[in-house]
């Protein structure tokens, strides 16, 4: 079981003194320090942590805005740590997944982040609604396949699959389903 701390630290920022000051008593085996901007999404050290956590492992940040932007990205991360059974402690938050309150708030993170998922999700829906209005927004073109007849007929003579057949028309399987939806509905009635 090892310890590992993650340090995120932007330009802008005075350094990392005071996250290494507040993890420094935590008997720490391996540290993994990013330095980025804000607006950068990449965290290749967060990533190589996520790779060398194992089962029993904790990691230690001292605060939840170091390693995630967003409710929906930190609950990504800590759900990953919990499939490897792993913890996560956050020394601002007081939250340590390896407890009884940790995993209660673990709980009530996973509730905002769905809240907070269905918002972004409503927010995209008014968006396009409103653009849809405006004529700006055609959605995506649909899939026509001229000769589909020749494809469904090789799918229902068991020649090829659905999964050969979106292959061979470079579309989705989701795709393929509902072009054989609509070629039954419309030609075989």
């Amino acid at each position: 079981m090892a310890n590992f701390a993650y340090i995120r630290v932007s330009p802008a920022d005075r350094g990392d003194t005071q996250q290494i000051n507040a993890l420094k008593d935590f008997k720490i085996d391996e540290w993994f320090q990013e330095e980025l901007s804000v607006k950068e999404r990449r965290h290749p050290k967060l990533q190589e942590m996520l790779r060398s956590v194992k089962e029993g492992d904790t990691v230690y940040i001292n605060d939840f805005s170091r390693i995630a932007k967003t409710t929906i990205d930190l609950w990504k991360i800590i759900e990953e740590l919990e499939n490897k059974n792993a913890h996560i402690i956050s020394l601002k938050e007081s939250f340590d997944t390896s407890s009884t309150n940790g995993k209660q708030m673990l709980d009530m993170m996973s509730i905002i982040a769905d809240f907070e998922r269905d918002i972004i999700f409503e927010r995209q829906r008014e968006g396009i609604a409103v653009a849809k209005a405006a004529g700006k927004y055609k959605g995506r073109a649909k899939v026509v396949v001229p000769d589909f007849k020749d494809y469904y007929e090789m799918y229902i003579s068991k020649k090829i699959n659905k999964t050969e057949m979106a292959k061979k028309l470079k579309v989705s399987r989701p795709t393929i389903d509902r072009l054989i939806k609509d070629f039954e509905k419309t030609n075989l009635l």
